[in-house]
């Protein structure tokens, strides 16, 4: 257990009293800072931006304590003083450190009846569509929303998700469009099935004709004009000139001989060969704009051509843009069949009210149609004609939609109850006024509304209807008034109250659910607490298994995990096709998934935490199985494959996904990687990098090896400090490219001169550490301490969860997490379990 938490275990675990302690340090503890601390922090250097020779001795804030107790972590840990400046004694240290940790003791029980609290928060962007979602059965486009968040902080971080008038009108147009798209929904159930079927070499096959007679007639003219050896005018070949006479011969070269290959295709006459840049680039159904909203299906049955790259047997589904290459993928698939035996693929479709509905599929490439390019014209340099075809399509079907009457589906939620049926004869407003009651109830999470508001409601209503809208129509502004209502938008009501209060039972439901599913508290939940369930552990439990057990546990993965991990860098640059062909955009989201879904994973089967440091194991599908290297893995769905023993794999250090955040998207850089190791892994951030930091540009065109170059800040005090602890971890992972291929040498390039390579040397030691000799060795050291990196998921989950920044004040409860989670070998769930039943979690 590290030190920087003994004293708190010996609060909780002992009589020991702190009424006699006062939130003081001595004034004698001061003369320890002038002898070992002042010289580099006190007014005129105030080194790393800390000045400590007049800081309070009294901890009577929580930013002081804070910056107290990060003091003494630095005093525990070696880091301060440095190894170049004098040295306490040991005995002058250990009173120092006693008699701050005792007096940290006694600010933690001081200050915690004045912090911690929850402060009142909006949904956030995913929790808005989500709760949109499971209330009205209908996605939103939330993208136009305020970004969440402040820099550093978790999206569910009250002090800063913002509010402004403006936003509330956004609410109310979403909220609109929400209701729009709800209303037209209900004629899903009861609308006839459209069914639409699609052969695909009637509508591409012919263009391939066209293109090949086309150029076959330009090269023929050509070489009409050609044998005149000049004494015609191209004009009278019908060419505008030399030049575009010459043109017609070079596109002949460059492009007949594969559309006459593509037609001398076994199956062209049945189906269609998916090709790239030339020939059939794409395959395309739609569903007419008239087909009511909701959930369709789309068929697909195509087979990989035998003897073809393993590599190249994935297709994409997506939106064909405007302009040649522009391509929107909602979804990658492999094709497992064969041309001899397909298979029928079919994907899930939801077709919004406004939303494109002309669907594309093609092999899966590149999305810069550069790339693409170099593709085709590398194999026709080889080969003389393009790119092997290596999936060949028989037909596209869509269908739908598909409701509970529709044999072998079922629909995500049926809302069609929004609106029920007037029974009782009662007059039109008195039914809207039920309506719109019954729907407030649902919204604002089990709270009544207020009489005012649907008094309110029900007056808008009746305007609409006099200005002749239909009642349908006019209960659409009401609905959207009550999703931009602050009780709708908002989570957690300030508390009047000066200390904590335990959450009713509505409320904890309501923050239970919107913890692990980013969404409101279903009826299960609702009635628990109705009937005052939840107050009973064991109850509490028993919903927690539940909740992470429901698909919609998915949003907390996804959410937290993103965050935590700081995935956001997998989009900060473009990944340079020149060096990293294959990691493409269908491969990078593939990546991403790997990440969210091993951690899933790990929580829905009660796997360690230490798993994800470590692991013979792996969550992938059959694209990342092939992008591995991994054999016998195939299909769409993510599941658990066995490693070798000898793989690099296993754990976020052998992720693509991690690995490429390490990266500029074209060189690995290990100090990217060394420091997110730190961040993440070890729970050990190095501070932020200061000014005036010389740049390896300044090396531009030197030949020199990755280790060479950034030995080159080293030279520079201000560096030296920080990049010997991250470079040898950095090092230690540079056996993986800039997109996690392995490797055993690198190279670089300077311009106008050859290019020199290297073998990897990935041994080095940590800072006041254990030496390694590779990356499997520097691997086994992080594994070995799964402490640090609990302790850090700790903090970010409690942030998470209770939405504000896990500080001075969370600390007694990190412990509790972390002494619960460690007697169930850091099981995740445990984690989970701990935090829901604890104090905190359960009041305001």
């Amino acid at each position: 257990m590290k030190t920087t938490h003994w004293f708190v275990v010996l609060l909780l675990c002992t009589s020991y009293s702190l009424k006699a302690i006062e939130a003081r340090m001595d004034e004698k503890q001061r003369q320890f800072f002038r002898e070992y601390c002042t010289e580099c922090h006190d007014e005129k250097k105030q080194k790393g931006q800390v000045r400590l020779d007049n800081i309070p001795l009294e901890l009577n804030s929580v930013e002081l304590a804070e910056r107290w107790q990060k003091i003494l972590n630095q005093l525990n840990s070696g880091e301060m003083p440095p190894d170049d400046s004098r040295q306490p004694e040991k005995r002058a240290k250990t009173e120092f450190l006693d008699a701050l940790s005792n007096t940290l003791v006694a600010a933690r029980k001081t200050l915690s009846d004045q912090h911690g609290k929850i402060t009142m928060r909006r949904l956030n962007q995913r929790e808005y569509k989500n709760t949109i979602r499971d209330l009205m059965g209908v996605e939103v486009d939330v993208r136009d929303l305020p970004k969440d968040g402040g820099s550093g902080t978790f999206d569910t971080v009250g002090s800063s998700l913002f509010m402004s008038s403006d936003q509330f009108e956004q609410y109310l147009v979403l909220g609109r469009k929400a209701a729009e798209e709800a209303f037209a929904r209900r004629g899903a159930e009861t609308a006839p099935v459209f069914k639409k079927h699609v052969e695909v070499e009637d509508s591409a096959n012919p263009q391939i004709a066209k293109f090949a007679t086309m150029y076959q007639s330009d090269y023929d003219r050509w070489k009409a004009w050609a044998a005149t050896e000049g004494t015609q005018s191209p004009k009278d070949f019908k060419f505008a000139d030399k030049g575009a006479a010459e043109f017609a011969k070079v596109q002949y070269e460059r492009h007949w001989p594969y559309f006459d290959l593509y037609q001398k295709l076994p199956l062209v006459n049945s189906g269609a060969y998916l090709t790239i840049y030339d020939g059939t680039t794409h395959v395309e159904i739609d569903v007419p704009q008239k087909q009511v909203p909701g959930d369709y299906i789309l068929r697909v049955r195509a087979g990989a051509v035998p003897e073809t790259p393993q590599e190249r047997h994935f297709v994409e589904l997506g939106f064909r843009g405007e302009r040649k290459g522009e391509f929107d993928i909602l979804g990658t698939y492999e094709i497992t069949g064969s041309t001899t035996q397909p298979e029928v693929l079919e994907i899930p479709l939801k077709l919004n009210l406004n939303d494109r509905r002309r669907f594309a599929i093609r092999e899966k490439q590149p999305q810069d149609p550069h790339a693409v390019f170099f593709i085709w014209d590398d194999a026709r340099r080889k080969n003389g004609t393009g790119p092997t075809p290596c999936i060949w399509v028989d037909w596209l079907e869509v269908e739908g939609p598909i409701c509970k009457k529709n044999e072998g589906a079922q629909p995500v939620k049926d809302q069609s109850d929004i609106i029920f049926k007037n029974t009782n004869g009662a007059p039109e407003a008195e039914h809207a006024k039920a309506i719109l009651e019954r729907f407030a109830l649902r919204a604002l999470r089990d709270q009544k509304p207020e009489v005012a508001l649907i008094e309110r409601l029900i007056a808008l209503f009746t305007e609409r209807r006099t200005n002749g809208e239909s009642f349908e129509d006019a209960l659409k502004e009401p609905i959207s008034v009550i999703l931009a209502s602050p009780a709708f938008l908002y989570l957690t009501e300030p508390s009047t109250e000066t200390v904590r209060r335990k959450l009713s039972q509505r409320e904890f439901a309501t923050r239970l659910a919107y913890f692990l599913w980013s969404a409101p508290p279903d009826e299960t939940l609702l009635d628990l607490a109705r009937r005052g369930e939840l107050s009973k552990p064991e109850e509490v439990a028993k919903q927690v298994d539940r909740l992470i057990a429901d698909p919609r546990s998915a949003a907390f993965v996804d959410g937290f995990v993103h965050q935590w991990l700081g995935m956001d860098r997998l989009d900060f640059f473009q990944f340079d096709w020149k060096s990293h062909l294959n990691f493409d955009e269908s491969t990078k989201t593939s990546a991403r998934r790997e990440v969210f879904q091993t951690f899933a994973y790990l929580l829905r089967n009660g796997e360690s935490l230490s798993r994800l440091l470590k692991s013979d194991f792996v969550v992938i599908n059959g694209l990342l199985g092939n992008y591995y290297g991994l054999e016998g893995v195939s299909g769409d769905a993510f599941r658990r494959v066995a490693l070798p023993a000898d793989s690099p794999r296993g754990g976020l250090l052998g992720m693509a996904a991690v690995l490429a955040m390490g990266s500029n998207g074209k060189d690995s850089s290990p100090v990217e990687r060394g420091a997110w190791v730190l961040r993440k892994l070890m729970h050990d951030p190095p501070p932020p990098a200061p000014a005036n930091v010389p740049q390896l540009s300044r090396l531009e065109g030197k030949l020199l090896t990755t280790r060479e170059r950034l030995q080159a800040h080293q030279e520079q005090p201000q560096c030296a400090s920080c990049h010997r602890k991250i470079d040898p971890i950095g090092f230690g992972l540079e056996n993986f490219d800039a997109v996690g291929l392995w490797r055993a040498e690198d190279g670089y390039e300077a311009k106008g001169a050859p290019r020199k390579t290297w073998k990897i040397e990935a041994g080095g030691a940590f800072h006041k550490g254990p030496a390694f000799q590779s990356y499997f060795e520097l691997r086994d050291l992080i594994a070995a301490k799964p402490e640090s990196f609990a302790q850090g998921f700790t903090e970010a989950l409690i942030e998470y969860a209770l939405g504000h920044p896990c500080g001075f004040s969370d600390d007694a409860l990190v412990t509790k997490i972390l002494r619960e989670s460690r007697q169930r070998e850091f099981n995740i769930p445990a984690f989970v379990h701990t935090l829901v039943a604890s104090q905190e979690f359960q009041s305001k």
